[in-house]
């Protein structure tokens, strides 16, 4: 998952607790009561925000299978039918970034001159 994703996670969230908060005080006028209804409008909708991501990247996975397979077939245009989609292997991926971090060193702190 990309770094970004946090902050659509968050940014779900803040979105939940302004919208049921502002709505739950302007309905029942009682501030406590509005907080407790933002905070489980938070709650729901970053989690419903998380689910969306999910569904978002999901469908890239499969884009970049498909793609890699078209390729490999030597660049025809053809479609590849859903019933020749495959997902990549989420061990497989671990595997791979697992590798990756173990070869490549990142500076602690990058300079520029």
């Amino acid at each position: 998952m990309n770094d970004d994703a946090k902050f659509f996670f968050c940014l779900g969230g803040f979105v939940g607790f302004l919208l049921f908060f502002s709505i739950s005080f302007a309905l029942h006028g009682n501030a406590t009561f509005a907080l407790l209804l933002g905070a489980l409008g938070c709650l729901l909708i970053s989690m419903s925000f998380r689910f969306l991501l999910g569904l978002v990247l999901r469908g890239n996975q499969i884009l970049k299978v498909d793609r890699s397979d078209q390729q490999k077939k030597g660049g025809s245009s053809e479609i590849v039918s859903k019933s020749t989609k495959k997902l990549i292997d989420p061990a497989e991926i671990a595997a791979q970034a697992m590798s990756e971090a173990a070869t490549t060193t990142k500076p602690l702190v990058e300079t520029k001159a």
